[in-house]
């Protein structure tokens, strides 16, 4: 059996591990997520902008993985091989 934090800590991109910056993040916000699933008594974050903040962080830095390191040799296009 999986749990997701098993897979957000042995994630990799280009053969390499997720930043430390993103894997903690990512796993508080998952935590929170599943209390508000899985969790009756758990019906609001508590720091619901600290949450949003966190988020965008984490967004901001995985788009930052997926842009080419030289943007030079690249139109733009969305294609990974042009």
């Amino acid at each position: 059996m999986y749990f997701i934090g098993d897979k957000i800590h042995s994630a990799t991109y280009n053969g390499q591990q997720l930043p430390q910056s993103l894997i903690r993040p990512m796993l508080n916000l998952n935590h929170q997520r599943n209390q508000l699933v899985h969790d009756p008594n758990y019906n609001a974050i508590s720091d619901r902008q600290g949450f949003i903040r966190q988020y965008e962080q984490c967004k901001k830095e995985l788009l930052a993985l997926l842009k080419p390191a030289d943007s030079r040799h690249h139109h733009n296009s969305g294609c990974i091989i042009c």
